[in-house]
C-alpha cells in the first residue's frame, strides 16, 4: 500500500479468472457509498478477503497489524469496519482455478 497512488487498493487473487466487470463495479459503487471502510466479498456467509477494495488511508493501521504478526487479511480488515458484498454460495465468479486440470474442467462447463 505504500506505493499506491490512488485512494483505493483493489485486491484480487491471481487464480480466479472468472471475476467479471459487474462484480468489480458493484465493489466500486459500494466503496463510493462508504468510502472510509474496506469492502470484501462474502460468499455464502464466508468472507473472501482476497476479493476486496481497501481505502489506502488505512495503510498505517494495516502496516501496524502486519508488524504485530497478523497475516490474515480478514482479521485485519474486519476491525477496520469492513463491509460485505453478499454473494450466493458457490458463485462461479469466485472459482479458484489454481491447477491446469481445474482450469480445463472449468472451461468445459462454459
Amino acid at each position: 500500500m505504500a506505493v499506491a497512488r490512488h485512494p483505493w487498493l483493489l485486491v484480487l487473487p491471481c487464480d480466479a479468472p472468472r471475476i467479471d466487470r459487474a462484480l468489480l463495479e458493484t465493489l466500486l459503487q459500494a466503496a463510493g457509498r462508504t468510502p472510509a471502510r474496506p469492502w470484501m466479498l462474502r460468499c455464502g456467509g464466508q468472507w473472501e478477503p482476497l476479493f476486496s477494495l481497501i481505502p489506502t488511508h488505512l495503510a498505517e493501521e494495516i502496516e501496524h497489524a502486519w508488524r504485530q504478526g497478523d497475516r490474515s487479511p480478514r482479521h485485519v480488515l474486519l476491525p477496520l469496519g469492513a463491509e460485505a458484498i453478499e454473494l450466493a454460495a458457490g458463485d462461479p465468479r469466485l472459482a479458484n482455478l489454481n491447477t491446469p486440470e481445474l482450469l480445463a474442467n472449468h472451461r468445459e462447463l462454459k
